[in-house]
């Protein structure tokens, strides 16, 4: 039997579907590529609970999808707090070598790249504010 893990599938999901094979006396030979791994199963086919591996297999990603989510969510959000502070810092840094007339309103940040043209220059139409737009910062 072949067990052919996911692209993406991380260590701790190998790990499992590994320990449960174990626990059910198969051999197995672990062969990881560039962009797969695959577990050539050894063993009486009849005492594999498929269900019951799949389970495991879904809820170990479970786990991590959740544990990522939490930890990707916290990181966004200081980078948006680290991004707000730096940009105050950097206006009034600005700011205190301007003269009155050429003092910078306020600091925009765009999170995705600008589009541009052939020439790589940005397309400034697409992002300029029209009077009474609202930023989100």
């Amino acid at each position: 039997m072949l067990i052919v893990m996911r692209k993406n599938a991380h260590e701790r999901e190998l790990e499992d579907v590994k320990q449960y094979l174990v626990d059910h006396d198969f051999d197995f030979h672990q062969s990881t590529g560039a962009n797969r791994t695959i577990l050539g199963v050894i063993g009486d086919p009849d005492t594999a609970n498929r269900a019951e591996l799949e389970s495991q297999i879904k809820q170990a990603s479970s786990e991590f999808s959740t544990k990522v989510d939490k930890n990707l969510s916290e990181i966004s959000k200081k980078a948006d707090e680290t991004i707000s502070k730096l940009s105050l810092e950097l206006r009034e840094f600005i700011n205190s070598k301007l003269n009155k007339s050429s003092k910078i309103k306020e600091v925009v940040s765009h999170k995705e790249p600008f589009l541009k043209t052939a020439t790589l220059k940005i397309k400034r139409h697409l992002y300029q504010m029209r009077k009474g737009d609202v930023s989100d910062k």
